[in-house]
Parts: C-alpha cells; structure tokens; sequence
C-alpha cells in the first residue's frame, strides 16, 4: 500500500517539474542565449530611418551649397540614386532644371567654369551668382551691371559684362539679348546682332523701331 503511494507522488512531482520547465518564463531565465535587450530594444535607440534621414540632409545641404552648375547636376544625379523618392525630390527636380539650363547658357555664352569658382566678390555677387547658376536671368542681369560699373568687388570688365548679358539672355531676359544686340552692332557684327534683336522680341522685349548705329559711341 505504501509503495503504490509513493509511486503516485513520484508520478506527480515529474509532472509538476516538467511544466515549470516548459514555462516561457523559466526558459528564458535558464537560457543564457536569449537576450532581452535583444527582443525588445530600448526606446532611445537611433532607427535606420533616423539614420537615412540624417545622411540625406546632410547630402541635400552640400548639394544647396554648391555653386557650379556642372557639380550641381551631378551631385543631383548621384542623391536621386541614393535616396529615391526622397521628400526633397521636387525640389531636386527643379533645382537640376535650373542649373541644366544655366550651364546651357554659360557655355553659350563662353563663360569658363573656372571664372564661376572665381572667389572675387562681396557676398552680394556671391548670393547673385548661386541664383544665376539655379537659372535665375534677372540674377546673371545684375551681374552684367556689376562688371560693366566695377562693383560689388569686382573689377570692370567688359567682356565678363557681354558674356553676363549673353547668359541672362538665355536665362529669359530679353533686354540682355537687346542690349547685346547693341554691343555687337557697334562692332560691326550685323548678323549677330540681327540674331539677337530676333531673340529679344521673341521674348517679349518692345525694343526701339532701331539700333543705334556703330557711329555712335558705347
């Protein structure tokens, strides 16, 4: 009688035994392997996402402060690849239209990217100069006024003031293509002033019934 109740009591104590052991609990406190932090990460942890988003605003700032059209367009290229679909993507977009077409117009126009890295200037040609390379013809306008006057840091140079009004006239101002028109006129280069009298009413430009003649003085 004694031994079949102590069997039944050994039976029980197995089973109790093996129900804690198969409890959540006691498997992750006997097991060294499974790793709290690891399940349940602390909230303060930086996300990938907060990560992405750090390198794109750092990548999207040095495209922002970069001034030649060229680098612009590329360093475009390369953030589109990286970071599709980013939230800056329409800005992107119209930034690479803008530089695409002032890069047009400077090499229309036969202005060196040497002279864009050009450091001469005070920070009111610099600003110009960033909005002329966005594609910004009112911008490439006052720059031509600076060259032609000696201003804001820059010396007089005429050749700089003609290239300038070649890129603002690209850039949509039809008075700079008029006022070239002019230059080009004096000089005895008709067909090109012909050329860019076209361009300057094309654009809207009411210009005078005509040029003044090479006669007169500039």
């Amino acid at each position: 009688m004694r031994t079949v109740r102590w069997r039944g009591q050994a039976n029980f104590a197995m089973i109790f035994c093996a129900a804690i052991l198969l409890t959540p609990a006691f498997s992750e406190a006997s097991d060294p392997s499974l790793n709290r932090s690891e399940k349940n990460p602390p909230a303060s942890a930086p996300s990938k996402a907060q990560g992405v988003s750090m390198t794109v605003e750092e990548r999207w700032e040095k495209v922002q402060n970069t001034v030649r059209p060229d680098l612009v367009v590329a360093m475009c290229e390369a953030f589109t690849k990286d970071f599709p679909n980013s939230r800056y993507s329409r800005a992107e977009a119209i930034l690479v239209a803008g530089a695409s077409k002032s890069l047009a117009a400077t090499r229309s126009a036969q202005l060196s990217l040497d002279a864009i890295d050009d450091t001469s200037g005070d920070s009111a040609y610099r600003n110009m100069l960033t909005s002329a390379m966005r594609g910004d013809g009112d911008a490439a306008y006052r720059i031509a006024g600076m060259y032609r006057h000696g201003a804001n840091g820059l010396a007089h140079d005429l050749r700089r003031y003609e290239q300038w009004l070649n890129v603002a006239g690209a850039l949509g101002r039809g008075d700079a293509s008029w006022q070239l028109a002019e230059i080009y006129n004096r000089k005895g280069l008709v067909a090109e002033a012909a050329r860019l009298e076209a361009m300057a009413r094309g654009m809207g430009y009411r210009a005078p019934e005509r040029l003044p003649s090479k006669a007169q003085n500039f």
